[in-house]
Order: C-alpha cells, then sequence, then structure tokens
C-alpha cells in the first residue's frame, strides 16, 4: 500500500500514526511543515520500503531515527 501525506501543511504526525497498517510500503510526506522524527511513528510497520519526508523542515535525526525500519531499501529527506 502506498500512502501519500505531501503538500498538506503538516507539521506533527502523531506517534501511532502509521500503527495498524501490517501492508503499508511507502510513505510520502514531502513539502510539510515537519520538524522531527520520531523513530516510534514505524514501531508497528514492519513492511515499509520507502519512506519520504523530503522538503519538511527536520533539521536533525535522533541516534536511532531508523531503528524500526529494518527491512527499508530507500530513504529521502
Amino acid at each position: 500500500s502506498f500512502l501519500s501525506l505531501s503538500n498538506n501543511s503538516i507539521s506533527v504526525i502523531d506517534p501511532a500514526a502509521f500503527d495498524n497498517m501490517p501492508n503499508l510500503r511507502t510513505i510520502e510526506t514531502e513539502f510539510n511543515k515537519i520538524s522531527m522524527w520520531s523513530p516510534s511513528w514505524f514501531t508497528n510497520s514492519p513492511n515499509i520500503v520507502t519512506v519520504s519526508f523530503a522538503h519538511n523542515k527536520i533539521a536533525s535525526l535522533p541516534g536511532n531515527a531508523f531503528a524500526n525500519l529494518k527491512g527499508t531499501h530507500e530513504l529521502d529527506g
């Protein structure tokens, strides 16, 4: 499954936003106002392959930013 949240002026994503989406494989959140990254977004999303947070306001990433994205092959941001 593919989820695009691009171009929506989103500034905050709930920690459980992607929970209970076992078929989710691609997330795009380009061109929003997201300023922080939370590893908890992907705790219950084991099949994500592609994540894009390009053109947001994320200035830094925590050391464990990708801890829950073990099967991810493509990151854009």
